[in-house]
């Protein structure tokens, strides 16, 4: 045995080397604790996990409030002057060195807030204001995170914004990229155009009031796919309106028996009924002055269908 040498590393062949598989690939289980790690340290992790009685972890929310001028002392003292990140206490007299996060309103360590900068959602949906605020580290990934995300409806937060602008812009085109798709979906002449009308995130076509933070900022300086979706429809009206196909599926106005066609993304001069889909002249139709021609004979139509039913159960047999 005294003769025995354990051999080199290098000359022993390895089932699997860290070049082939990268220690990242082969996560430890999430119950394990390390050898190198002390009580102290896992219950330290415990803590931040959970909280405390005086202190809890940031949590995922989306706010949509402007936070009021931060009074440090006051919202120290709502904190018991310790740091909304990780939960460690400072004396008042060194609360100063802790720092503001914009977006949740709190005050943080200089480990949980490196001076990271963010456009913050709540001052775009209230100002229109596209300004680098500065925000924690756990701020400033969870926008990160919600940026793609349409988790703003806007009409639900600030009505005035989306009635102002660009936005009553785009909220129309998206309204007509809706109804543009109802004809060229049916239509074989306009394969291609439909599939880039489909390449658009569903809730462009699906709901016109909800918004992602991207896309207001590409509202506000004018990139990305909102100037995609001015092209597409525009380029989907002149192919609707010129198609013999798409204008059989056209409307006609019922009040003033009209020979124009009409179409539903002619939201300038078309008004339409929102149960049966019909379309008028926006100067014949005002649904809430008038009754839809066709709703009224449907209702008429299925209250005949009603009579004679009940007429032909009273015959005898």
């Amino acid at each position: 045995m005294e003769d025995t040498k354990i051999p080199e590393a290098s000359s022993l062949k390895w089932l699997v080397n860290e070049r082939d598989c990268p220690q990242s690939l082969l996560p430890l289980p999430k119950n394990w604790n390390s050898a190198s790690e002390s009580e102290t340290d896992s219950f330290d992790k415990s803590i931040r996990l959970r909280g405390t009685v005086e202190w809890a972890p940031p949590r995922p929310q989306i706010i949509f409030t402007i936070h009021p001028p931060p009074n440090l002392l006051a919202v120290m003292e709502v904190q018991k002057f310790r740091c909304a990140g990780c939960g460690v206490k400072v004396q008042s007299k060194y609360a100063s060195t802790y720092r503001f996060c914009n977006y949740l309103g709190r005050y943080f360590c200089s480990g949980c807030h490196s001076k990271k900068t963010s456009r913050l959602p709540q001052m775009i949906l209230h100002r229109w204001d596209f300004s680098h605020y500065q925000v924690s580290n756990f701020s400033a990934t969870l926008l990160e995170s919600l940026r793609f995300d349409p988790v703003y409806n806007i009409f639900g937060i600030n009505p005035g914004l989306a009635r102002k602008g660009r936005i009553a812009i785009f909220r129309t085109y998206r309204i007509q990229l809706k109804f543009l798709g109802e004809y060229l979906r049916n239509c074989k002449g306009a394969i291609e155009l439909y599939e880039d009308l489909s390449a658009f995130p569903s809730y462009y076509v699906g709901d016109p009031d909800l918004y992602s933070l991207e896309d207001f900022i590409q509202l506000r300086f004018g990139t990305g796919l909102p100037l995609k979706v001015k092209e597409i429809v525009t380029k989907g009206i002149q192919h609707v309106l010129q198609c013999p196909l798409c204008r059989e599926l056209g409307f006609h106005c019922e009040i003033c028996k009209s020979q124009e066609v009409l179409f539903p993304f002619q939201m300038t001069r078309v008004s339409r009924c929102m149960k049966c889909s019909s379309c008028f002249h926006l100067r014949c139709f005002n649904p809430s002055i008038c009754e839809c021609p066709k709703c009224l004979r449907l209702i008429y139509r299925k209250k005949s269908i009603g009579l004679s039913s009940e007429f032909m159960n009273e015959l005898p047999v």
